[in-house]
């Protein structure tokens, strides 16, 4: 217990108040003088008596309180609060008792009450002892007593859930029609239900074992592997057309939810039937990402930031957001009546467009109740859940208003930032390392589980054919089915929370082929464009990138072969498309601070190339494409690693040709260069010395050179091609002169449209 010991003494013939500090609601002090004002009592120096103001007085000063107004008790006749003094010749106790004067001895300071203080009295005399008891919790912590007892409980251990308008005890939707359900997930770890704060008494029934901590905070999850438990919303809310749901999508990580999954954030059973893969027997809202229109191919497909809101029915996406919501965010679902497709807000702002629209779910009856977490499956599994913490959720029996919305928004985003819900979660960063972050769409992600997306790969040389030096941060924002137009949307929102500001960053952005095929109708916003539309979307997306603080070094790459039509463009082939929007990417790199141009590897970017008519060109002796003619086999993937990494390591040290790297024929005569070796000065002594070239593929447009220090000799300095290259059109060596700088530059060859990468096709190197 902390005591606080207070001895009061009023000495001369006046005294004045100090002004404290204001607060709108004043404490209430009774004992009223002449006037309406309070008494001032001061002690006679020479008689020791109390002597007392009749009406100058003074008016009491607003002073700071806690939720419930300061009960003073103790009150001496007529009601006025006692005053006490010291005599400073006697040391006897003088007290007021209403008209001034008086003494005695001290026994009691009156009777205690809901107080912030139980005042007591030891050594009851005329010079007693008066100690000050903190009785409250709300006592402790403003003074910082974090000494527990029985009459004071702990400020530190006792949960505080302040009744406001944003804590446990309120209802917090400023929408009330309607309103049939409103949790909070404050509840205890372990709770068997989930208060109900809209007042119509439609508490949530826990089913299994869900994560609960019962802080302020809050927040409910149904686990990262096989969900244990879901939460269950009574019948009555089968029919809601309006749903609510405040989750953040990155408090977990990658790995945790690697293997795919079917995103269920609020599901209700259609059938008994047990689900298999996309069949999923349900209905409800997911944050998923989507290729298609089948949920057995999104299942499968899912990254930690493809989080794009949607509406399933059974095993078809009938509506899909083209905006993401990775961090912490208000989704709202309305619903529709068939053939009306149900409409998405995130944070209050109606989306700006859908991957893909259907009919409504509102007409699909529900067998049994819906759940928060998962679907309330009989026999839960790994595929169906919302591995992510939900912090709020609510529905209405009618649609809210894109007005509505927006009001409801801002009180519930008040609520999560007084609840302490962090809008994006504080990230560890190394001060070592290049960070990479790659995107756009699904040629970056990995199609499939079984294939991993080529940035996986630059973190070291794991057998891609180009020896390279890896890089230690690799961010992954490749989304499946991803436009450039969604990217742009998100570049500020999304793209730069990706971004360690504690060391250097790059930026490669490797998209646009879902631009040119288009991934929805053209009601849905997401129709395909021309080459040229394309190329201008990929310079808005560089331009939002250099707006990033710190400013990262931004690389785009060119498109890859791809099978099939585009119907957007008047059927023409894909593969006529890329080439359009490449030969535009080469002419300035879309304003980016350079160009990766894996298309010159003849086995990515040549017409037709999609076919696998170089059936062992990648890494491992494998084809470089998929069944589907558009994504990359893992071997393919490591390929586009390679040229990648060896374009980074060549741009790391692009200007480091003042310091040279020097290979002398006593201890060297044959030397392979990497793509990091901008600089060499050969000096062949008395042995000819043959230096190999890096692949000129995937590193177009990059120079290096080669200074033969020798002044005088018979002894040779020999520069070859990379095998199956050229130099200079037809050449597979050039010689280097005595004291000669050789420059070499690679450049595209005369056409991308053969299938072997010499002076025909793909890039070669010419002597400058």
């Amino acid at each position: 217990m902390k005591k606080l010991i207070f001895t009061l003494a009023f000495i001369g013939s006046s005294a004045m108040a100090q002004q404290l500090p204001y607060n709108p609601t004043p404490v209430q002090i009774v004992g009223q003088g002449a006037n309406g004002k309070f008494y001032i009592a001061t002690a006679d120096p020479a008689t020791g008596a109390l002597l007392t103001g009749t009406g100058f007085g003074f008016l009491v000063p607003q002073v700071p309180q806690p939720q419930s107004t300061v009960l003073l008790t103790g009150t001496c006749n007529n009601g006025r609060a006692c005053l006490v003094a010291v005599d400073p010749a006697t040391g006897a106790v003088l007290t007021s008792g209403g008209g001034g004067g008086g003494s005695g001895t001290v026994t009691t300071v009156g009777a205690t009450g809901n107080a912030l203080f139980n005042l007591t009295v030891t050594n009851p005399t005329t010079t007693p002892l008066i100690i000050s008891s903190l009785v409250s919790q709300s006592a402790n912590c403003f003074f910082g007593n974090f000494t527990s007892t029985a009459a004071a409980p702990n400020c530190s251990t006792t949960p505080l859930f302040p009744t406001g308008q944003f804590a446990q005890g309120t209802q917090v939707s400023a929408i009330t029609s309607g309103l049939n359900f409103e949790y909070h997930f404050q509840d205890a770890s372990g709770a068997a239900s989930i208060t109900d704060y809209s007042g119509a008494g439609n508490t949530g029934t826990v089913t299994g074992t869900i994560g609960l901590t019962g802080t302020l905070a809050g927040g409910m999850n149904v686990g990262t592997g096989i969900p244990t438990g879901y939460v269950s919303l009574p019948a009555t809310i089968n029919t809601d057309v309006t749903f609510q749901v405040y989750t953040c999508t990155n408090g977990i990580t990658a790995a945790a939810i690697s293997g795919g999954f079917i995103d269920q954030v609020i599901a209700g059973l259609i059938s008994a039937t047990v689900p298999s893969g996309g069949t999923t027997q349900a209905v409800g809202m997911m944050l998923a990402g989507a290729q298609g229109n089948n949920l057995a191919t999104n299942a499968t497909n899912v990254a930690k930031y493809d989080v794009a809101p949607g509406a399933f029915n059974n095993a078809t996406v009938t509506a899909q957001s083209i905006e993401a919501v990775g961090g912490c965010h208000l989704v709202t679902w309305v619903r529709n009546t068939a053939p009306t497709p149900d409409i998405f807000y995130i944070d209050g702002h109606v989306s700006s467009g859908y991957q893909i629209t259907g009919t409504g779910t509102l007409q699909q009856a529900i067998t049994g109740v819906f759940a928060i977490g998962t679907a309330p499956y009989a026999t839960l599994a790994t595929l169906y859940k919302h591995p992510y913490p939900i912090y709020f959720a609510s529905g209405y029996t009618r649609a809210l208003t894109a007005a509505e919305v927006q009001t409801n928004y801002g009180v519930i985003q008040k609520s999560m930032e007084f609840r302490g819900v962090a809008a994006v979660p504080s990230q560890l960063y190394s001060d070592a390392g290049h960070q990479i972050i790659a995107g756009i769409d699904s040629l970056t992600y990995g199609f499939t589980p079984a294939t991993a997306g080529w940035p996986s790969y630059l973190t070291v040389n794991s057998g891609q054919p180009v020896a390279t030096t890896g890089y230690s941060i690799i961010s992954n924002m490749g989304t499946v089915g991803y436009q450039l137009k969604q990217a742009i949307s998100e570049c500020s929102t999304r793209g730069y929370t990706f971004i360690n500001p504690n060391s250097p960053t790059t930026v490669i952005l490797f998209g646009g082929t879902n631009d040119l095929n288009g991934t929805a109708t053209a009601a849905a916003g997401l129709p395909a464009v021309s080459a040229a539309i394309t190329y201008q979307r990929m310079r808005r997306l560089v331009q939002c990138w250099k707006g990033a603080t710190p400013q990262p070094r931004i690389f785009v790459m060119t498109m890859i072969s791809r099978g099939g039509n585009s119907t957007g463009n008047g059927s023409v082939t894909n593969d006529s498309l890329k080439n359009l929007y490449n030969n535009l990417l080469r002419q300035d790199y879309a304003g980016a601070d350079g160009l990766i141009d894996i298309a010159s590897f003849a086995a990515f970017g040549a017409d037709g190339a999609f076919n696998n008519s170089l059936t062992t060109a990648c890494n491992g002796g494998v084809v470089c494409f998929g069944g589907d003619t558009v994504h990359l086999t893992n071997g393919g993937q490591q390929t586009l690693a390679g040229f990648v990494s060896a374009y980074l390591n060549y741009v790391d040290v692009a200007n480091n040709s003042t310091n040279p790297k020097l290979i002398n024929s006593a201890t060297v005569t044959a030397y392979t260069e990497t793509s990091a070796d901008v600089a060499i000065n050969a000096n062949p002594g008395t042995a000819n010395m043959i230096i190999t070239l890096p692949t000129s593929v995937g590193i177009v447009g990059t120079t290096r050179y080669i200074y033969n220090i020798q002044a005088a000799g018979a002894t040779t300095v020999t520069i070859a091609a990379a095998a199956g290259e050229n130099i200079n059109i037809n050449s597979a060596s050039v010689a280097c002169a005595n004291n000669t700088k050789c420059t070499f530059r690679s450049v595209l060859g005369s056409s991308q449209g053969t299938t072997t990468a010499d002076s025909a096709s793909g890039a070669h190197w010419e002597v400058q």
